[in-house]
């Protein structure tokens, strides 16, 4: 191609370009005006008054869970370098970021009535392509055509349904887990036993129960939270090697040396759940590793008979993790239907209110939060921090207390200059996207807002609008949005809500196949063989039941 061809070729390309992301670009501005709710933003005046007289600055507003890039204690560092170099591991660098990717990679297992109906589907599918009428063959024909039948069918099979499998961890497993996931799974359970603290500051447990306890973060989570103010930690987990390395990591990596932290218990069983009561029962990063619904009911069932005050449970970000957790307050939510209930409790986290979720009902989005971490040095020489995406349900016994609650950020906080785009999940059960100016809201929300991060609250009312004046408001917004030109789309939304299709393109109540961009990108890049086996597998609805 000559060289004025090839000018004229990329000019009408860049053109296009331009032309594309001009029209995507108003686009996203209009997108999210108030997602069809007429209201209206204003801070919390009570809270500024607090904050005023107790001379709390904005960058430290209530709403913050206060958190930025979280470090394991160094005690538990040392004691795991101590570890390692006792029981040395060849490659174990290589090794836990395999573990690492495989469990980023993991989902729930399918229901057999759902295995059932694909197998009878993907056979009907085969038999009717191949089109062989089996009466007319003979008995070695028959026996030969069974063969290419079962083959093929094997094959699809493997292609189109997730082949779940259960984790077993010897000692070695155990060590490469303890490189690969402790400093995540520290950090999410940090965050929520901090917001714990922040939201109900003279609560103080006596009893924690962690179930699936794994190398013992949540023991060292609490203690960095209420310190000594814990008198018993019952950690459960079916791995006897787990159970083995927490303890050790309890006495520096040293046999005979007590246990840093006094009142640990480790067993390989459950107790009984009609018989011991605990403040805060955790579950983290283990409904996964159920085989099916009627397990984890079950399992979260006992874990919420054994819940004096608070339950919380923990999964990865993403579809997968999202839709246990889900399903896990639906279940919750609706044992506590009845007020006669002695079962009675309500969503105290990350939810303002206890209707269906509005991000899965609305954008047909999950609902996960980030968190950054520093790695251990074993797992990453560099040391640059990592982000966690979680999903996570804090669960808390009795009914819900009146008084003021706060929206809560639900995606990244977009803040060019002079306002600040938030995507808020409000208590009345509702999505809205705010834009907040000084000029607009007042110095104290503005501020407040530039301050706050994914996952944080907002210190702020949202009230009811007449149609009227919340139309001329729309309008406003809009003028404003479009003579923005410095946002971009892709800055605006989250990358994770590209993938999202709204409530009038798919039904309200069910998540799509699409997979989350923002996590797979971010989080891990899995292996050849990890995306040969689920390539193609579709993930299976969970309806708002």
């Amino acid at each position: 191609m000559s060289a004025p061809l090839c000018d004229m070729f990329m000019k009408n390309v860049c053109k296009f370009c331009n032309v594309r992301s001009h029209i995507q670009r108003q686009v996203g501005r209009c997108r999210f005006k108030h997602d069809g709710h007429h209201s209206v933003i204003k801070v919390d005046e009570q809270a500024m008054d607090k904050m005023e007289k107790g001379g709390i600055t904005f960058k430290k507003h209530p709403g913050l869970i206060g958190l930025r890039t979280v470090k394991i204690p160094a005690e538990l560092e040392k004691a795991i370098d101590v570890t390692i170099e006792n029981y040395p591991l060849s490659n174990l660098r290589e090794k836990a970021k395999t573990l690492f990717r495989y469990l980023q990679s993991r989902r729930e297992p399918v229901e057999q009535s759902v295995f059932n109906a694909k197998l009878m589907e993907i056979e009907e599918e085969i038999k009717k392509k191949a089109n062989v009428n089996v009466e007319e063959l003979d008995e070695t024909g028959k026996e030969k055509y069974e063969n290419e039948m079962r083959k093929k069918i094997t094959k699809r099979v493997k292609q189109l349904i997730y082949h779940w499998q259960p984790m077993k961890y010897d000692a070695p497993k155990a060590i490469q887990y303890l490189v690969a996931r402790t400093a995540a799974d520290y950090s999410s359970i940090l965050h929520c036993l901090k917001e714990i603290k922040n939201k109900d500051p003279e609560f103080e447990p006596r009893a924690i129960y962690d179930f699936g306890s794994g190398v013992g973060t949540t023991v060292w989570a609490a203690n960095k939270i209420w310190n000594t103010g814990v008198f018993e930690y019952y950690c459960v987990d079916k791995s006897s090697e787990m159970n083995t390395l927490a303890r050790l990591l309890l006495q520096d990596g040293q046999e005979q040396k007590n246990m840093r932290i006094s009142g640990v218990y480790f067993r390989n069983f459950s107790p009984s759940d009609n018989l011991n009561k605990f403040n805060i029962v955790v579950c983290a990063n283990t409904l996964m590793d159920l085989s099916s619904s009627d397990e984890r009911h079950d399992l979260i069932e006992k874990l919420w008979n054994m819940t004096e005050d608070y339950l919380v449970l923990i999964e990865k970000g993403g579809y997968s993790g999202f839709r246990l957790i889900n399903e896990a307050r639906n279940l919750l939510l609706s044992k506590s239907a009845d007020e006669d209930n002695p079962s009675l409790g309500h969503v105290f986290s990350p939810c303002s209110h206890d209707k269906p979720c509005p991000k899965l009902k609305d954008r047909n989005s999950p609902c996960f939060f980030e968190t950054k971490y520093t790695p251990l040095k074993q797992f990453e020489p560099s040391g640059t921090a990592q982000k966690e995406w979680f999903s996570y349900l804090i669960f808390k016994t009795g009914p819900r207390k009146q008084g003021i609650v706060w929206p809560r950020i639900i995606q990244q906080v977009k803040k060019p200059s002079r306002h600040t785009h938030c995507h808020l999940c409000c208590p009345d059960g509702t999505l809205r996207h705010v834009v907040i100016s000084d000029a607009k809201h007042g110095k104290g929300l503005y501020k407040c807002s530039r301050y706050s991060q994914w996952g944080d609250q907002l210190p702020a009312i949202i009230v009811p609008q007449s149609d009227e004046s919340d139309e001329k408001s729309q309008q406003s917004n809009t003028e404003t949005h479009i003579s923005s030109e410095n946002i971009d789309n892709d800055n605006l939304i989250s990358s994770h809500e590209r993938v999202v299709l709204t409530s009038s393109e798919q039904p309200s109540g069910e998540l799509t196949e699409h997979k989350d961009s923002h996590v797979k990108n971010n989080q891990s890049v899995r292996t050849n063989d990890e995306q040969s086996e689920s390539r193609d597998i579709p993930d299976y609805n969970l309806t708002n039941s």
